[in-house]
């Protein structure tokens, strides 16, 4: 018989020492506590234990201060030792104009336009169609997409140096928005950056716990 040597295995970021970086968890949205949990458990293994964990949140100007000590008291509650909370007021602005286009083109290429004189008994989409969008599909979460383009643009401020980002995965409703739309937001908020980027979506269930004292 004959011994075939296996071939060496691919090394990813996972599995190499991070030193002092950061962790950059973009905590969105209470989804039970998931987004904070995970960042905990990667700083207990070895190779990612000298990163400092940075917390980033949503908040208003003239509340920063107060808003930074109600996520550092609930960030001690549940005993993670994270101290490094930023509030980003900005994080609620519209995105540029530039990168707008670039999001329009790129759903552009799935975009099928509607016939309201079509006739009814035509419900059912053709198998090409199934993955195309309705300029209806598009205004309907333009809000969402414009979120979207604006938080990528926040991640390459504030986290292009990065060992790691963590953030709360946007919520794509059945029915509401389009697999190919949902997609597409994906893409764009993970876009250009040199970290790895982790998209955690809880199910709003708590996994994190105290004890009153």
């Amino acid at each position: 018989s004959e011994f075939i040597e296996p071939g060496p295995q691919l090394s990813t970021v996972f599995q190499k020492k991070q030193g002092k970086k950061t962790i950059d968890v973009y905590w969105l949205s209470d989804d039970g506590g998931l987004t904070l949990l995970l960042p905990y458990l990667l700083t207990r293994r070895k190779r990612w234990a000298r990163c400092k964990v940075r917390v980033f949140v949503g908040g208003e100007t003239e509340q920063k201060d107060e808003q930074k000590e109600k996520v550092l008291a609930l960030i001690k509650k549940f005993r993670l030792g994270f101290h490094d909370v930023e509030v980003l007021p900005d994080i609620y602005q519209k995105p540029q104009l530039g990168n707008v286009h670039q999001f329009e083109n790129m759903v552009g290429r799935f975009k099928i336009e509607t016939n309201p004189k079509q006739d009814s008994d035509c419900d059912l989409p053709r198998q090409e169609e199934l993955f195309m969008i309705t300029d209806q599909d598009l205004e309907r979460n333009r809000a969402k997409s414009l979120r979207q383009i604006r938080l990528n643009e926040v991640l390459q401020d504030y986290s292009r140096e990065a060992a790691l980002i963590v953030i709360t995965m946007p919520v794509g409703r059945k029915g509401v928005c389009p697999n190919t739309l949902y997609l597409a937001w994906l893409d764009f908020l993970s876009r250009d950056l040199r970290a790895p980027i982790l998209l955690v979506r809880g199910n709003q269930e708590n996994v994190l716990t105290y004890y009153c004292q």
